[in-house]
């Protein structure tokens, strides 16, 4: 394993961190998403490695939003390495996406080291910002600006997921339909936390398990989300289909398991 890069960040130190197979970025020590360096993307520069083909299995949960808004704008808080955003983009050609990002060294880091960030940015289909999620919301809803699916992936070194009740209704009023990555249990605090405050909102919500292979008790990335599911069109897609590669088989069955893993929300 080798560390490409390293940078002193809002909320730890930064680090760019590249194995055999994948390169990804990590405050301190918790990874913040990463892309397998094959199959590299062909480009009008050449092929582009890392891929577009992302590592980590909480991923897939963008690629389910898609499904779902295939030619809408979505709106991601928390870049991380751009992994994920990199890989909706590519799935979903109708999809325009704007990425609000806080920290400004983890801007510099993803877009350096992840050079498709620059190659969708050239097309106009991503937009990065550096801004506070809370400001920005406040000023988009003032605007009365509404995006079709927005996603909250938003962390800061540690498994609690950063979402503020004035960030979480800010996040309700641009959007119906909300896509969160929760690092918990089955009925951990987090994830019953999030889910009764969409409720009151009036956003009844449904959940999905990364990794259902789990014990109920461990600790793993967990998928929610207020928008109901067309089971079908979920289950016609075929993630990064342009695609061959041991790589992409492993992300298809991922987003298999994503698809079958359905969380109970009674209790809550």
């Amino acid at each position: 394993m080798d560390i490409l890069a390293q940078l002193p960040g809002m909320f730890g130190t930064l680090s760019v961190v590249q194995t055999d197979w994948a390169r990804r970025i990590a405050i301190e020590q918790q990874n913040q998403g990463g892309s397998f360096l094959e199959p590299a993307l062909v480009t009008e520069r050449g092929p582009v490695s890392p891929g577009p083909v992302f590592e980590a299995s909480y991923m897939t949960g963008w690629l389910l939003a898609g499904t779902q808004n295939q030619t809408g704008r979505g709106l991601m808080i928390g870049l991380g390495s751009g992994a994920g955003a990199i890989g909706l983009l590519h799935c979903f050609p109708g999809i325009d996406l704007t990425v609000v990002e806080i920290d400004p060294q983890m801007v510099a880091l993803a877009t350096q080291h992840f050079p498709l960030i620059d190659h969708f940015q050239d097309l106009g289909r991503l937009q990065i910002v550096r801004a506070d999620a809370n400001q920005f919301l406040q000023d988009a809803a003032g605007r009365g600006e509404s995006w079709d699916f927005l996603v909250g992936d938003a962390f800061t070194g540690t498994n609690h997921h950063h979402c503020p009740d004035d960030l979480l209704h800010l996040m309700t009023i641009c959007s119906q339909s909300l896509w969160f990555n929760v690092i918990d249990n089955i009925g951990g605090r987090d994830l019953d936390g999030l889910v009764a405050k969409l409720q009151r909102l009036d956003r009844p919500c449904q959940a999905f398990d990364f990794r259902p292979e789990t014990p109920p008790n461990v600790a793993r990335n967990l998928l929610v989300t207020t928008q109901p599911i067309d089971p079908q069109v979920a289950d016609e897609f075929e993630p990064f289909q342009d695609l061959d590669h041991p790589n992409v088989d492993q992300v298809r069955a991922q987003y298999r398991s994503l698809l079958a893993s359905s969380v109970s929300l009674q209790s809550v």
